[in-house]
């Protein structure tokens, strides 16, 4: 797995808000008052979520939960289920565990109100693996960084570039289509013309969105 060359090993920004103009972007996660290393090249993510989308026949989830923890390059936490939690938050860029996400599903299905929800969640729009080419591109016409010989490139970095490219390249137009509810268009040609490019451009599979990585790894534990 990835390694950042010839530099040290940075700790999880915690519970607060980092800032990445003085604090180096993680390349450990916290447990228990503990640091542990874990891989953050953007290229072993896309390989965990592309693992993390491979169903149960092909892959048991037994064997994701071994194959997950690898992603701790020097040692591995204690528990089993705050590694998956910490991963999580890593590679979501979130700061909530799965623990208060566990709390939110259980008061789901008690029938309680959910607290403080902010986003809310849409199909995914993106594909690492098919739309690899159009990033690639994106990031080369754009940023001039060619991503399939790039050494190293940190996951929050990758994904910082890829949401602050222009929308008018193809990737983000790609997205923006696949975005859009043609439903709600209320002129019947401007409709029939959405709904054409989005047949044409959809992703052959269900893709994984945040989530869907926080749901998977939360079933695993």
């Amino acid at each position: 797995m990835g390694a950042q060359p010839g530099r040290k090993a940075r700790t999880s920004p915690g519970e607060g808000q980092m800032n990445p103009f003085y604090k180096a972007l993680p390349e450990a996660v916290e447990i228990d008052g503990a640091l542990y290393p874990i891989a953050t090249d953007f290229r072993d993510i896309v390989q965990l979520m592309d693992m993390l989308q491979l169903p149960e026949a092909e892959m048991p989830d037994e064997v994701k939960k071994e194959a997950a923890m690898q992603y701790f390059t020097a040692r591995r936490p204690p528990s089993r289920a705050a590694g998956l939690d910490a991963l999580w938050r890593f590679v979501t860029m979130q700061e909530v565990s799965l623990a208060a996400e566990k709390r939110r599903l259980r008061a789901a299905a008690c029938g309680e109100p959910e607290q403080e929800e902010d986003t809310v969640s849409g199909p995914a729009v993106l594909s690492y693996r098919w739309d690899a080419g159009y990033i690639y591109a994106a990031f080369l016409a754009v940023y001039r960084i060619d991503i399939f010989q790039v050494e190293y490139l940190h996951w929050w970095a990758f994904r910082w570039l890829l949401e602050a490219l222009p929308g008018d390249t193809e990737i983000k137009q790609r997205m923006a289509y696949r975005g859009t509810d043609a439903s709600k268009i209320k002129d019947k040609a401007e409709r029939r013309r959405v709904q054409r490019i989005k047949n044409e451009i959809s992703l052959p599979q269900r893709e994984l969105t945040d989530e869907d990585i926080g749901s998977a790894l939360f079933s695993m534990i």
